[in-house]
Parts: C-alpha cells; sequence; structure tokens
C-alpha cells in the first residue's frame, strides 16, 4: 500500500488542546507532510484535531492522556496495534505518559524512538526523578532550550551524546511587523481604546501567579512617566487571581495604568502598539515563545535573566535581561527602553528581528528535526 512506501512518523502526546507541546507537534507534522513524509499523531483529541487533519496528519484518538499507571497495560495494547498496522519508521514521544506508554512499546518493537521535553525536567523527588526517567529513555533526546539539556543531565549525565537542543521557533512571516497591515494595527487599537501618545507596556501571558503579573504592577509604581499603560491579554477572567490583581493594582495607586484583557486573537497586530514586551515570569521558563515571537515583531523584550530566556534574548541588544523577581530593576528596565531616542529604538528593532530570524525560525526548528529524524533512520 502506498501508504506504507512513505516514511512515517507517530507522534505521540496527551491532547491536542492549546501549549507549547501542541504547537510543536503542529508545526512538525505540517512540515513532515510538505516535506512527502507520512505524518501521525496519536493524541486524546482536543480543539486542535481539525486543524491537524486539514494539513494531511492522520489523527488517532487513544488515552494517552491518562496518568493512572493501571490503565497503561491496556493503553500499550491498543498503541502496539496501531503501530504494527502504520509501521511507522519513528515514534517521536512528547511528553512523560507517552514515553511510558508508546515509548515502552517502541522500545519493545525495535522502532526507533525520539523524545522531546518540553518541561524544566527537574526532580524534587526520587519518585519524580523515577516518573521523568521514560523520557530519556530514548534514541535521541531533543531539549527545547540549553536550559533543559542542563537539568537533564543534572540527573542523566550518562544522556550526553543522545541530547540535540532545538529551540523552538517562531513564524517569521507570521510574526514579521512589514506583513501586518495597517487596518489590522487599528482594528486593535481602537478595541483597546488606547491614548495616542502613551507608551504602551505588554505582558501577553494566561493568568497565573508563576508569570508576573503582580511583579509588573509594583515595578509600574517606581516609573517615573505618568503616560504610560500597560496592557495584559490574557489576564481578563472573572477568577481570584485577576481580582486580587485589581486590588493590587488598586493599593499601588496604578489601576488606571493596567489593562486587563482576554486573549487577542490577533496578537502580531497587537504587538505593533506594543513599545516593550515584558516577560517577568518568576520561575525559569523552559523556553518561552512569546519572546522570540515579539522580537521576530522588532519589539524590545525584558525578562528575568533565568531559563530560556537568557538564551533567546541578547542583553541590551534585542532587549534587557534582570535579575530575577528583582521588582526594582524590573522598573528601571522598563523606563530605559520607553525613555530610548528613536534611532536606538530601531536599532534594537532591526536587530531583534534578525536574531530571530537566523537563530530561532520556526523553519530551522522544523528543518533541524527532519534532520534529526534522518539521522536516526541511518542507523536504525
Amino acid at each position: 500500500m502506498q501508504k506504507h512506501q512513505q516514511k512515517c512518523v507517530i507522534q505521540v502526546l496527551p491532547a491536542l488542546n492549546s501549549g507549547g507541546v501542541e504547537r510543536g507537534t503542529l508545526e512538525i507534522s505540517e512540515y513532515l507532510v510538505k516535506k512527502g513524509w507520512r505524518s501521525v499523531v496519536i493524541s486524546s483529541g482536543g480543539k486542535l484535531v481539525n486543524r491537524l487533519t486539514r494539513n494531511g496528519t492522520k489523527h488517532i484518538n487513544l488515552q494517552t492522556n491518562t496518568k493512572n499507571p493501571l490503565k497503561w497495560s491496556n493503553l500499550r495494547k491498543k498503541l502496539k496495534n496501531v503501530f504494527e498496522d502504520e509501521k511507522p519508521d519513528i515514534i517521536h514521544v512528547r511528553s512523560r505518559v507517552p514515553a511510558w506508554t508508546a515509548g515502552k512499546v517502541a522500545k519493545k518493537m525495535n522502532i526507533p524512538l525520539i523524545s522531546t521535553i518540553h518541561g524544566s525536567h527537574l526532580a524534587s523527588s526520587l519518585l519524580k526523578k523515577y516518573y521523568n526517567s521514560a523520557s530519556v529513555n530514548a534514541d535521541k533526546i531533543i531539549a527545547i532550550s540549553d536550559y533543559v539539556k542542563n537539568n537533564i543531565l543534572k540527573n542523566n549525565p550518562e544522556k550526553k551524546d543522545i541530547i540535540k537542543v532545538i529551540h523552538r521557533g517562531a513564524d517569521i512571516e507570521m510574526f514579521n511587523p512589514e506583513n501586518i497591515p495597517t487596518s489590522r494595527i487599528i482594528q486593535i487599537s481602537e478595541m483597546l481604546q488606547l491614548p495616542d501618545e502613551a507608551k504602551i507596556i505588554m505582558l501577553p501571558a494566561r493568568p497565573s501567579s508563576w508569570k508576573g503579573h503582580e511583579i509588573l504592577i509594583k515595578s509600574f509604581s517606581s516609573i517615573n512617566n505618568e503616560n504610560i499603560i500597560c496592557i495584559m491579554p490574557g489576564a481578563d477572567d472573572d477568577g481570584h487571581y485577576v481580582t486580587n490583581l485589581r486590588n493590587l493594582a488598586k493599593k499601588y495607586n496604578v489601576l488606571g495604568k493596567m489593562v486587563f484583557l482576554p486573549f487577542l486573537d490577533d496578537l502580531p497586530a497587537a504587538y505593533m502598539l506594543a513599545d516593550v514586551v515584558v516577560a517577568p515570569s518568576l520561575k525559569p521558563e523552559p523556553f518561552g515563545r512569546v519572546i522570540i515571537e515579539a522580537q521576530a515583531m522588532g519589539r524590545p523584550v525584558i525578562a528575568f535573566d533565568h531559563g530560556g530566556a537568557s538564551e533567546s534574548i541578547k542583553n541590551n541588544i534585542t532587549g534587557l535581561l534582570v535579575e530575577p523577581k528583582n521588582e526594582k530593576e524590573l522598573g528601571n528596565a522598563i523606563e530605559k527602553l520607553i525613555n530610548m531616542t528613536e534611532m536606538q529604538r530601531n536599532n534594537m528593532a532591526n536587530s531583534s528581528r534578525k536574531h530571530i530570524v537566523n537563530k530561532f525560525s520556526l523553519d530551522k526548528m522544523n528543518r533541524e528535526t527532519i534532520k534529526l529524524y534522518s539521522e536516526v533512520l541511518k542507523f536504525k
């Protein structure tokens, strides 16, 4: 049958809703089809399944999201049946439950196994270390940043030779200021009703305490500029956390400078309104796509100097790296960037765009991944 004449990759992940794991799966599957490979994804389903199948990828629905080990034996049997039918050349697992289930089956069937580790891979206990262990039991390991790679090697130094760092990539056509028509920018601007002369600081993040909304609000009280507004796409809901953010802003007398928004469908156009993008995550992020997408749009980015941010921002060239959790330094960094001259701003914008195009593009991520697939198949 023709379907077995093409090289086939099966990616396995818990679900296809939203997040970095899901986006990476979609991006690689689309690229595989484009390059003439056969692409199959196994997950428990989700809102992104239709988008996945539209690109030519086959989706198979299994309960790959169950964390109950008592259900893994039955799941492995179903996965074995799928593998026997689809005859994959490579199995690519993208989190721990797929590693424990699909990964184990791949090993028994002698199918080359690749594991991408998207999380920090920190082990705070022996049990957590054991749970993490399946993710590194592969022929090749993809770490999404040097930060993740170093965390893996702390507990698994013997894996040094099989780890490949492949940074996540930004779609440099979607996130390209030259491709954003004025009409889209005006539409976002009219919706937000922002003052024409205001300096706009942007923190796009879901409402989560470690994303740094609180420390950003506190830092605003020290910024010596009345003509400044902070927009927070993704931080508008009726929940307890956002209520606390509003109360905190009121306490620091900056509530009038804060705009809490739902997630914006047109984030590239929203970036065009921002003078500065801030990503003040309180704990190290494994990578952080917001940082590279904002830079691709020529926006200067401020982040705490830890995790993946330390790799994706060139300090004082494409943005500023600040001592983690230092509220005063964060405020100083914002003030420094909003007070740049037009020439300084243009230079940083050009440097930011060039930096992402050269080192953090989606195309580069896809090419490096398919190259790794090909290398693994050489030794099959």
